[in-house]
């Protein structure tokens, strides 16, 4: 009898899930968020993540869910959203678009996540609409550790505002299937720009800008440091490409794979050093312009040092292009890189690709090391 008892409490002790492994699920809307146009949804925001922050840590993941509103509409930022930093991990889930009337900051290591966009990774509109009105600058401004934005979309940015804006010493933030897109108008706002930290992974979407870089990472002038890692993939950039800006610090590790440019009128990558170390260890792979226009059409990489070639005679290092191509006759142009080599399936003309030394090219018709070089 007593083995008959004890089985029963034997199995639930193994059978029963462990404490934890469900997430708890809070709706903005059992908090006051109306998601109507005019009513400021901000309070009830914060409410809600407070919450969320303030379960105990065996609840394990929490939720705070944005729900479909009956009536279309959006739920509206009218006053600033702080996202404050937690010990936790916070997902917001979105099943309803945001109207952004006032910056959101993104102090903690959260998930904010849309719906999944139904067109791919190169889709330039991302998922969930996060509209963002006139005046806001910038649209979202994180400053975390450990963040991911998933299929969300922020347009039309509008006056001279950014759209995402990183630093603060940020770190391991990815964005994935995320687009940034300017207002026509707007020609001096940046679609996503991080300054400092390390460790970004940029993956899918695109960055639409109307005459400023679509992507711009810098050097952090506060404390003159190394920054890097950052890795982008298989995204959509339109109006402007990227741009590595070194001031005083030092820039390393940068991997581009997947890059699709659209009426490229600027190179794919303007680096920029005007202090400090070269920018070292660039790759840029499978990636190409398409529709280029102006005169002359824009090379893959622009290199410019505007006080001299830099501390150690140029401005980048150690780059490695792989089957990736422009409509021009040219591949880099401006200041000469160190550690070139090039593996392309089109010959370039000579003269066409500013190298300094340890330069190799592998074309269509063999290996080619006696190129001429600079002095």
């Amino acid at each position: 009898m007593k083995k008959l008892v004890l089985l029963p409490l034997i199995l639930s002790l193994f059978c029963t899930p462990a404490s934890g492994q469900h997430p708890t699920w809070i709706n903005v809307k059992d908090y006051g968020a109306k998601a109507t146009f005019g009513t400021d949804d901000t309070p009830s925001i914060t409410a809600a993540i407070k919450a969320a922050l303030a379960l105990p840590q065996h609840h394990g993941e929490t939720v705070v869910y944005f729900p479909a509103p009956a009536v279309p509409g959006y739920y509206d930022i009218k006053t600033p959203l702080t996202l404050p930093g937690a010990n936790r991990r916070v997902t917001l889930v979105f099943d309803s678009p945001l109207y952004i009337e006032a910056t959101i900051t993104i102090r903690g290591g959260y998930t904010l996540r849309g719906t999944e966009s139904q067109n791919g990774a190169f889709n330039p509109a991302g998922g969930t609409p996060f509209v963002v009105g006139y005046n806001v600058n910038p649209a979202v401004h994180i400053q975390a550790t450990g963040l991911t934005l998933e299929n969300i979309s922020f347009g039309y940015v509008h006056d001279q505002s950014d759209g995402i804006v990183i630093d603060g010493a940020s770190s391991s933030i990815r964005l994935k299937n995320c687009g940034v897109a300017m207002d026509k108008s707007n020609t001096v706002g940046i679609p996503l720009k991080i300054t400092g930290g390390f460790s970004y992974w940029i993956e899918g979407g695109g960055y639409i800008s109307a005459g400023a870089p679509a992507i711009q990472y810098n050097d952090d002038t506060k404390d003159c440091v190394s920054t890097g890692m950052l890795y982008i993939r298989d995204i959509f950039l339109g109006g402007n490409g990227i741009q590595l800006n070194n001031r005083c610090g030092a820039i390393n590790s940068i991997s581009i794979d997947g890059v699709l440019y659209e009426n490229a009128n600027h190179p794919l990558m303007t680096v920029i050093v005007s202090a400090g170390s070269p920018i070292f260890g660039v790759e840029i792979r499978n990636s190409h312009l398409a529709d280029s226009w102006g005169t002359p059409l824009p090379p893959l990489i622009d290199v410019q040092c505007p006080k001299g070639m830099g501390s150690k005679g140029f401005g980048m290092g150690n780059v490695t292009i792989v089957n990736s191509t422009t409509d021009g006759p040219t591949l880099t142009t401006g200041e000469p890189i160190y550690g070139l080599e090039v593996w392309s399936s089109r010959d370039y003309v000579v003269g066409a690709i500013a190298q300094k030394d340890h330069f190799i090219y592998h074309g269509p018709h063999g290996i080619k090391d006696t190129m001429p070089r600079l002095p």
